[in-house]
């Protein structure tokens, strides 16, 4: 498991982490990998986030091994005077932008000593995530040719805060800034979901949908529990996901069956 983030409230997505590990421990020997992006304060228009990050322990997440980056490593001038030729959809002066290519720099960077073949599995979590549904991890570590992300908030694209691949996927995932440039020169603006659908389709990745939402907690414990069922509608590849929830659904039951 890699968790990553800027640690926006440790204090209880720990609990949630220690709970999840617990689950899959049931199944397969984990280890858990903390990628941690120390910024000097968060700031966030879209979130209402004015504050000053809370406290960050090594072993928050009972983790083996904890990796920090300072944010000045992840994204250079260079790049903000880049992204800044292109849309700012978010309408925030490039922030959201910012905030995203830190994010993919910290997982690029802090994967690069990684070997993904050394695990049947590799699950990304963002250290501010988590999940309001148990997972049935048994099937999902059995159905080793896909990888499988959270039904909710795929924007036009794939939900890109809770991740569960076999080693090509973990690939692309943590190397998808990569494809930064070829995206903006496509579509002229910058997105995290649709960034991911384009990566893993690039890479003929298959991807199932949870019938999960990946839900976020703030720095002042607040959770966006993103109720508006219009979120579920909000995609251009609603039949897709119809599609790939059906598919789903197909696939558990064979492996239940199976059993």
């Amino acid at each position: 498991m890699i968790l990553y983030g800027i640690g926006r409230n440790n204090e209880i997505n720990s609990k949630f982490v220690s709970k999840l590990s617990s689950q899959i421990r049931e199944h397969e020997n984990l280890k858990i990998i903390y990628l941690f992006n120390k910024v000097d304060k968060i700031f966030n228009p879209r979130s209402n986030e004015d504050t000053f990050p809370p406290k960050v322990n090594k072993n928050d997440f009972e983790n083996n091994h904890f990796i920090m980056f300072k944010e000045s490593q992840l994204i250079s001038n260079d790049t903000l005077n880049f992204i800044k030729n292109y849309d700012d959809i978010y309408g925030d002066n490039f922030i959201s932008y910012k905030n995203l290519i830190s994010q993919l720099s910290l997982l690029k960077m802090g994967t690069k000593s990684i070997n993904f073949n050394d695990f049947k599995k590799i699950i990304f979590l963002r250290d501010d995530v988590f999940l309001n549904k148990k997972l049935n991890f048994n099937i999902i570590f059995k159905a080793s040719s896909y990888s499988f992300l959270p039904y909710w908030s795929w924007c036009h694209g794939y939900n890109d805060r809770f991740f569960i691949t076999n080693p090509n996927g973990a690939f692309v995932f943590s190397n998808r800034i990569d494809n930064i440039k070829d995206f903006l020169a496509e579509h002229g603006f910058l997105q995290g979901e649709r960034l991911l659908k384009f990566s893993l389709n690039k890479a003929d990745i298959n991807v199932l949908p949870l019938q999960t939402k990946a839900l976020r907690i703030r720095t002042n414990g607040f959770i966006s529990f993103e109720k508006n069922y219009l979120n579920f509608f909000y995609t251009r590849n609603l039949v897709e996901l119809m599609y790939k929830l059906f598919l789903s659904k197909l696939i558990f039951t064979f492996y239940n069956l199976k059993n």
